[in-house]
């Protein structure tokens, strides 16, 4: 049986410990640099998500071992009556009663008033889960009619159909080892992004700064988008949005959120630029720079 106020005491416990997880991840990874690869932070990630996605306690009862059980000790029977003794019983009298009428009416107007026990009071745990309910339901609500909504906008977004884009994309689709996914113009966005589909076909969108890349810096775009579908970047992302609405009172939960698709990006150059030249580095990292700009 699941107690209530121990699991909201089990999730306070878990946002504090999960959020001081999260900044000695951020801490070590200044004081560590390069040697703290970002492979390894998304598996300590990881560890901060189990943490927080734990915090309910379970409690069981223990029965006492027959050694710690105490022996009850009977009262002693009363005495009987011999049958030779003779008791005279008679029948009681009643006794008088005055004054019913107006104890009864006395009763009637006490339970006429209102009641002033504080039991009778909303607790303050229920105020509390209710308040945290309310939140993270607004989180949640917010977080899916934005996916929503830029599913719409994903839907409208016209089909790449030029034979030498595709060609690349099947290519690096095999290099890397995934299914290909569908190329969509986004004319709007400011750089390459990947709509993932957890269960489905992803779509990589492409802005129209696309249209002048090079046939090495579109290999490099593709493939970089390609290995976040190949490290399944996208659960880890889900994760740490629905732990961000259960956690919705703790900044330290969005400030690891925000860290963790930081992570996945740097966690994606390893798989972009390898088996490329000396000279693809600086080329990849200016691409980036004239993207975002």
């Amino acid at each position: 049986m699941i107690d209530v106020d121990a699991s909201m005491l089990g999730l306070l416990h878990a946002s504090w410990q999960g959020g001081l997880m999260a900044v000695a991840i951020v801490v070590a990874s200044r004081l560590l640099g390069p040697r703290l690869s970002p492979r390894l932070r998304g598996w300590l990630w990881w560890l901060v998500a189990l943490r927080l996605a734990l915090p309910v306690t379970v409690q069981v009862a223990v029965l006492p071992t027959p050694e710690e059980t105490t022996a009850v000790t009977l009262p002693t029977p009363i005495a009987t009556i011999p049958a030779d003794v003779q008791v005279d019983v008679r029948e009681a009298e009643p006794l008088p009663v005055f004054g019913v009428e107006r104890f009864d009416a006395t009763v009637s107007q006490a339970n006429a008033r209102p009641s002033t026990d504080p039991s009778n009071k909303l607790p303050l745990s229920a105020i509390v889960i209710g308040l945290w309910l309310i939140g993270a339901m607004a989180i949640a609500f917010r977080g899916v009619l934005r996916v929503l909504r830029f599913r719409r906008r994903v839907r409208q977004m016209p089909v790449i159909v030029d034979g030498h884009t595709i060609d690349v994309l099947a290519s690096e689709s095999q290099a890397i080892g995934v299914r290909r996914p569908t190329l969509r113009r986004a004319g709007d966005l400011a750089a390459p992004a990947l709509w993932p589909a957890l269960l489905g076909r992803s779509a990589i969108l492409l802005p129209d700064a696309a249209e002048l890349m090079s046939d090495r810096e579109l290999r490099l775009t593709l493939r970089h988008e390609l290995a976040h579908v190949r490290r399944g970047d996208a659960w880890q992302r889900l994760a740490f949005a629905c732990l961000r609405a259960a956690h919705w009172f703790n900044p330290l939960v969005w400030l690891a959120a925000k860290h963790v698709s930081a992570d996945q990006e740097l966690a994606c150059d390893p798989m972009t630029l390898r088996a490329t030249d000396a000279s693809t580095p600086p080329t990849y990292r200016r691409q980036r720079l004239r993207l975002a700009s």
